[in-house]
């Protein structure tokens, strides 16, 4: 019986192919706790002024940021929100490239890799070409640090969210409010 035995590159491809596949669905996650909490918010406003949702990522991420930020409207219960949220927030231009991107993959000989990202983005009529080098020691780096900081921010929308929940269901307990005669 043959075995086959995966040769550097491929090896090399199989663990860019991961890392970059864990990176996008952490951003996937953050984008989705995100928007959802937006729309909790646009719920719990309750005949106040209507919550437009942004279309864009970047602008979820700052209307959120905004609304829980010094001056916004749940600025109080939002403090421990904003430090993951600023920090998920600063890697969207990561999440373009790992998701937009076009990727040359580079080994040396003893199988690390190096990533080559290029990706247009057009701005204002104008197309851009960006770079990107990503080591597979900073693309581990990079990894490590955004689930640490996107599990952080989960966890603190997902408490978030629970609270508007809450203070959105009526209380069972509380006593009937009884009619005037």
């Amino acid at each position: 019986m043959n075995a086959v035995t995966p040769n550097p590159r491929q090896i090399a491809n199989a663990l860019w192919d991961q890392s970059r596949s864990q990176m996008i669905a952490a951003f996937a996650r953050c984008e989705f706790a995100v928007t959802e909490t937006l729309r909790l918010l646009s719920e719990a406003q309750d005949g106040a002024t209507t919550l437009k949702i942004k279309p864009t990522l970047k602008g979820r991420f700052a209307q959120l940021h905004d609304l829980l930020g010094c001056d916004g409207n749940y600025a109080k219960q939002g403090r421990a929100i904003l430090d993951p949220l600023r920090a998920v927030q600063e890697q969207i231009e990561l999440r373009n490239l790992l998701c937009h991107g076009c990727v040359t993959l580079y080994t040396t000989d003893s199988g690390a890799w190096i990533a080559r990202i290029r990706m247009m983005a057009v701005q204002k009529g104008t197309s851009n070409l960006r770079e990107e080098l990503l080591t597979e020691e900073r693309a581990s780096d990079l990894l490590k640090r955004l689930m640490a900081q996107s599990n952080t921010l989960l966890h603190r929308l997902g408490q978030f969210q629970k609270n508007l929940a809450s203070k959105a269901k009526p209380n069972p307990s509380a006593p009937e409010a009884q009619a005037s005669g």
